[in-house]
């Protein structure tokens, strides 16, 4: 700071004209003017001192000022986090309660989850117990009966069967919904934990926010204490103006100002820290607030998870109550035994239709050949009459009309045009014996049952369609035949042949017959050749699909290697169209692939690839999840 000059007082001016007067008298003494200038110069430096002083003290009240404005700007500050603490605080003890209602509430679902279970697994003993108490009593049933009635008792077997087997899929559903319903359990439970080591942290945060807010306040009284000390030296330095010490103990208090202006910038940072802090608490709000978003979502599932259990009991009440039925007394086993017996008599039934039928298809295979043979003897009379025909040329050129000539070439051309017609359906008669009866077409229906169905083909339609035809034709023959007869009978008699004798009327049935008859053959012919084409695309597509070779065989579906033909799967083809693996040496040492692959996701593919793989050398690493 540099020190300036001032203008004197008005005291030390009329001294030092007085003085100077005295100075100028030629009377006074030359030692008079030097004391005139040391007085002048003390009198300089002490004015100088002074100004600095009120300088000081001007910057020091004006600093204090400000102190002050910021000290009651942080008040406020204080106050409005103080404010917005305990409506922190308030919020979080209510969180509190709403987690301690929530936890209680899980924890009696837990219950009642368990409750459940243990119920569901009693139940499941309870009818497997009953279950075998039922095979024992039906094994005994057995050995009393007769071997007849042994037949009745597999079938009931096979219906127990399938019960045990709807059991097992009941018991791995429960399994699963409760395997699931633990672990979204413990999943709230961790996440639970979570929240409360949260909390905890929050709490923490909030007890160094407390700390924080002492030391505010021991601050606050430090700046009070520091207020009065500025005043009490306010008042010191108006007494103590004069004196030289009094500079000593301002820059001392200098000093102290500074050391506040310190603490005052760490409250700031402080501040700052503290509306950090702040932030992230609102910022563990919302993530508070999400999570209860997720605990309601739990609820809701534990909650779907009961109504699944709860329908799973249902369907364990059923089949209680169908066991109980059926253990209930022997009335029960007897209505069984006679339902039993209706079924074989309608097996007997159906089986004596088949008899029947093969019996009608062997009928019809030999009338098939009697109409073989019928056709034979029709050639041989058709020979027969072309040589009686040749004879009657003799005796018909006595009808000399141009009218009985014309007809009677009309007549052989209609004979000829019949024998030319039945050379016609002996040719597709013997294509038909090419083409065997009932052969089987193999149609894969991937939208319904994705397995291979077995369809009759249509070839035995198409031959009652020609036998039809030829019965029709036979008619016709028998018919001409007649009419021969007849002329000949004129012509022996010597009686005249009249023109309505002569005239056939082809029927408009047989032209459209023979329409009919040449582009059916016409449609076979293309059926054939297209079903051998799709029946090559079909085999060659599900060779390369499945690497192996497939052939049917009385409802079992074989599927052999294209490497060594001794390696083989066989498939049974149930009534619903689905495919059952059988047992064979190739099958054996893959019991892990059919159980991940067939028994769990049920993909008789995925099984086929994993052999394929394996018979490549490939190793496949199954994970079990």
């Amino acid at each position: 700071m540099s020190l300036c000059r001032t203008p004197v007082n008005q005291n030390t001016k009329r001294k030092l004209e007085v003085d100077f007067d005295e100075a100028q008298e030629p009377n006074e003494m030359p030692n008079t003017s030097k004391k005139l200038n040391a007085s002048i110069n003390k009198s300089d430096s002490e004015n100088q001192k002074n100004q600095i002083n009120k300088f000081n003290t001007n910057i020091l009240e004006s600093e204090i000022k400000s102190s002050v404005f910021k000290i009651a700007t942080l008040e406020q500050q204080l106050m409005s986090e103080k404010n917005e603490r305990t409506k922190l605080e308030m919020e979080f003890k209510s969180y509190k309660e709403k987690q301690a209602d929530e936890l209680q509430n899980i924890q009696e679902m837990k219950k009642q989850l368990e409750s459940s279970l243990k119920n569901s697994k009693t139940n499941e003993k309870l009818i497997i117990s009953e279950m075998e108490h039922m095979r024992g009593q039906m094994d005994v049933y057995d050995k009393e009966k007769l071997p007849e009635k042994e037949k009745e008792i597999k079938s009931l077997k096979a219906q127990i069967e399938n019960l045990n087997e709807e059991i097992e899929c009941l018991k791995s559903k429960t399994e699963k919904s409760n395997i699931d319903s633990k672990f979204d359990i413990e999943s709230y439970e961790l996440k639970l934990s979570q929240y409360q080591e949260e909390i905890s942290n929050l709490n923490g945060k909030l007890r160094n926010y407390e700390e924080i807010s002492k030391n505010l306040e021991q601050i606050k009284k430090e700046n009070c204490l520091l207020n009065n000390k500025i005043r009490d030296l306010k008042n010191e330095n108006s007494k103590l103006s004069d004196n030289a010490q009094y500079f000593d103990k301002y820059i001392h208090q200098n000093n102290k100002t500074e050391e506040l202006d310190r603490e005052n910038r760490k409250l700031k940072s402080e501040l700052e820290y503290y509306k950090a802090i702040q932030e992230k608490s609102h910022l563990y709000q919302e993530e508070l607030e999400s999570k209860k978003k997720q605990v309601e979502r739990a609820e809701k599932r534990l909650v779907d998870s009961q109504v699944e259990n709860h329908n799973l009991n249902d369907q364990l009440n059923k089949l209680q109550s169908n066991y109980e039925k059926l253990k209930a007394s022997n009335p029960m086993i007897d209505q069984l035994k006679n339902m039993i017996n209706d079924l074989n008599d309608e097996v007997s039934k159906i089986k004596e239709k088949n008899r029947l039928s093969q019996e009608e298809n062997k009928k019809l295979k030999n009338s098939l050949g009697e109409k073989d043979s019928e056709i034979n003897e029709i050639n041989r009379r058709v020979t027969r009459l072309n040589t009686e025909r040749n004879a009657y040329k003799n005796l018909l050129d006595m009808y000399e009309s141009g009218n009985g000539n014309s007809e009677i070439d009309n007549l052989k051309n209609r004979i000829e045009n019949q024998e030319r017609i039945i050379d016609e359906y002996k040719k597709a008669l013997n294509e038909s014996d090419n083409i065997k009866f009932g052969e089987n077409i193999f149609q894969l229906n991937k939208d319904k049952y994705k397995s291979v169905e077995i369809q009759a083909n249509l070839t035995g339609e198409i031959y009652s369609i020609y036998e039809s035809k030829i019965e029709v034709l036979n008619s016709e023959l028998q018919e001409m035949r007649v009419k021969y007869k007849q002329l000949e009978d004129k012509v022996l008699q010597g009686l005249e042949i009249s023109r309505e004798d002569l005239i056939q009327t082809k029927s408009e049935d047989a032209q459209v017959l023979e329409i009919k008859l040449k582009e059916q053959a016409s449609m076979n012919q293309k059926h054939v050749s297209e079903f051998k084409k799709k029946a090559l695309e079909i085999t060659r597509i599900i060779r390369s699909l499945l690497g192996f070779k497939i052939n049917f065989e009385d409802k079992m579906v074989k599927l052999t290697s294209h490497k060594n033909s001794d390696d083989f799967i066989l498939f049974r083809v149930n009534p619903d169209c689905s495919l059952s693996l059988k047992s064979s040496d190739f099958v054996k040492p893959y019991t892990e692939m059919i159980e991940i692959f067939i028994k769990k996701h049920n993909s008789i593919t995925a099984f086929l690839a994993a052999i394929y793989f394996d018979s490549i050398g490939l190793n496949l690493q199954i994970t079990h999840k």
